[in-house]
C-alpha cells in the first residue's frame, strides 16, 4: 500500500492519537485517524507514511507484510470506563451523539443542523463499524460488552500479525517511557525526545460514574499475559 512504513493500533482510548503525537514530534510525521477512520480505509491515495488508528484493524489483512506494527495497549477497566463515559455501547444512542448534555446539543442543532446531522451520521457510523466487525454478546450491559470489544479487537490485531508476519512490537501505554527506547529503534527514531504519559480525556464529554469492574474468564486471561493485575 502507498508507501506506508508504520501502523500504531490497538483499542480506541488506549493511547494512539498520544504515540501518533509522539511520532510526528519525533520527526516522523504520523497521521491520527487520516487514513483509517470509521468510514474505511484511504490508504491507496496518501503519501502518509505512519498513521496511528484504531479503526484500521479491519484493515491489517490487505496492508504489505513490511508494514512496522505497533500494537498499544491499556488496562481494560480504563478502556471501558473511557467508553462507557461515551456511551458506545449503549442500547440508546443519545449519550454519544448528545456527549450526554443534550440541552446543549439541542440549541447547537438549532443554531448548526448540518453539524448535528454530521455528528448523528458520526455516531451510527460507529454502531455499524462495530457491528460489521464484531461478534458481540446479546445483552444489555455495556460493561460486559466493552470487556469484549477490549479483548476480541486485541486478539484481532494478534491473530492479523501472526498470519501476515508483520515486524511487531507490543507495548502497554501505561509502560511507554520505560520502553521508549524500544519504540524508537522500532521505527527507527534516533534520539528522540521524553515524553510524559499520555492524559486520556476526551474533551466535552459529561462524566458518568462507571459501574464495578468484573473481568470476564476472557478478559482475565488477556489482561494476565498482558503483564496487568
Amino acid at each position: 500500500m502507498m508507501g506506508l512504513k508504520g501502523l500504531i493500533v490497538g483499542c480506541g482510548r488506549s493511547g494512539t492519537g498520544f504515540v501518533a503525537n509522539y511520532l510526528t514530534d519525533n520527526g516522523l510525521p504520523s497521521g491520527h485517524e487520516d487514513l483509517f477512520d470509521v468510514y474505511g480505509c484511504r490508504v491507496s491515495n496518501s503519501e502518509l507514511e505512519y498513521e496511528s488508528s484504531w479503526y484500521a484493524v479491519p484493515y491489517l489483512q490487505i496492508l504489505d507484510p513490511s508494514v512496522r506494527i505497533l500494537h498499544v495497549v491499556r488496562h481494560p477497566e480504563k478502556v471501558a470506563a473511557s467508553f462507557f463515559r461515551i456511551g458506545l455501547f449503549d442500547k440508546r444512542p443519545w449519550q454519544h451523539i448528545t456527549k450526554g448534555n443534550a440541552v446543549k446539543f439541542a440549541s447547537g442543532a438549532l443554531l448548526s443542523p448540518g453539524a448535528a446531522v454530521e455528528r448523528i451520521e458520526f455516531v451510527r457510523a460507529h454502531r455499524r463499524f462495530l457491528r460489521r466487525h464484531l461478534d458481540l454478546p446479546l445483552i444489555s450491559d455495556e460493561i460486559m460488552k466493552l470487556q469484549s470489544y477490549w479483548a476480541q479487537w486485541n486478539s484481532i490485531i494478534e491473530q492479523q500479525v501472526e498470519a501476515k508476519g508483520f515486524p511487531y512490537l507490543r507495548v502497554k501505554i501505561e509502560d511507554f517511557n520505560s520502553r521508549r527506547s524500544e519504540i524508537d529503534a522500532h521505527f527507527s527514531l534516533d534520539g528522540s525526545r521524553s515524553s510524559s504519559l499520555p492524559r486520556n480525556e476526551k474533551i466535552g464529554y459529561v462524566r458518568k460514574s462507571t459501574p464495578t469492574f468484573s473481568p470476564t474468564l476472557e478478559t482475565f486471561n488477556l489482561m494476565t499475559r498482558y503483564g496487568y493485575d
